[in-house]
């Protein structure tokens, strides 16, 4: 049996998409488990009409406490063999977990991925998968090259992935962190658990929403990511995984980047863009000097010689655009 966790809060208008494409799945052994985050829209009551229509669906209702904790209170009630994620205002392809669990069974492994791909209210905007790949990583997955080298497939975050109960033991989201993925992806990768990875784009992810907040402020919460990647990259130091290393450090640069461009242009707090600049220039300097061999525009060559002109300037682009 899969236990699919669903955290819900205030998505009433793609909630209902979101729950017939997991009810209507190929694979029908599901324990599905809806966690009312608080929701004040009418999107508990759509959880409870649900319910009373299909016996797979559990609802817990909780005050509004945050994403991870509604994920860690969803984990803590699974009596599944399996655990996946769904968030709420997205869809899964008819097929998906049918085909995730069968490649995890086939192979043995305690996580399975497929590829997914993003979409807006008319548009795909986004594919993601990868015809090269290996199929198969086994033993200590975040020393291996491969998972860096193909970290844009993998990433952190845990909805396009179908895990082994057993490999979650003792392992939870940090709560009211954004980028909570990133945490619990590490600790899952530091197991020695072997992943196996389905060439199909099976989930479907939902971006720019109507009302969705993550896009219109900076909040403080995003840079949970620092420490983060300063515990992978020390973590692949320790096991001397250099060839790992290098490749995760090309991925936290493309996201250090990122993530400045948008504090800029989002207005973020100075303390908040120091952050950036200070967690940036430590991984430069354990780093040393092998990034300059990486391929980079001239913006990104800004960025690594001053990462706080670059914000500066880019800040002063936002705002002409704004005008």
């Amino acid at each position: 049996m899969i236990s699919v966790i669903v955290p819900v809060y205030n998505v009433k208008d793609y909630l209902v998409e979101c729950l017939d494409s997991i009810l209507n799945q190929s694979y029908q052994n599901l324990e599905i488990i809806l966690v009312d985050d608080g929701s004040t829209d009418g999107s508990d009551l759509i959880c409870d009409m649900y319910a009373n229509k299909d016996k797979r669906i559990r609802v817990i209702h909780q005050e509004n406490k945050s994403l991870s904790v509604a994920r860690n209170v969803g984990m803590s009630v699974a009596k599944g063999e399996y655990i996946a994620f769904v968030d709420s205002d997205d869809a899964l392809e008819l097929d998906m977990y049918q085909k995730m669990h069968s490649a995890i069974t086939a192979s043995n492994a305690d996580v399975a991925i497929c590829g997914f791909h993003q979409f807006s209210e008319d548009r795909i905007d986004y594919h993601q998968t990868a015809n090269a790949l290996n199929r198969e990583i086994d033993g200590k997955v975040l020393e291996s090259v491969c998972f860096f080298q193909y970290i844009d497939i993998f990433r952190f975050m845990v909805w396009n992935k179908l895990y082994r109960a057993e490999a979650l033991k003792g392992i939870q989201f940090i709560p009211r962190q954004i980028h909570q993925d990133i945490h619990f992806q590490n600790l899952v990768m530091q197991g020695n658990n072997k992943i196996c990875y389905i060439n199909e784009e099976l989930y479907k992810y939902r971006v720019n929403r109507q009302g969705s907040t993550n896009t219109k402020t900076f909040k403080t919460a995003r840079l949970g990511f620092i420490e983060e990647f300063s515990s992978i990259l020390e973590y692949l130091s320790s096991k001397n995984c250099m060839e790992a290393y290098d490749a995760f450090w090309r991925y936290a640069f493309r996201y250090y980047f990122n993530e400045s461009r948008l504090a800029c242009k989002l207005d973020a707090a100075a303390e908040d863009k120091d952050r950036l600049v200070n967690g940036f220039r430590k991984m430069v300097k354990k780093a040393g000097k092998f990034h300059w061999k990486m391929k980079m525009t001239t913006s990104q060559k800004l960025y690594c010689i001053s990462p706080r002109l670059y914000m500066a300037l880019y800040k002063i682009k936002c705002n002409r655009n704004k005008g």
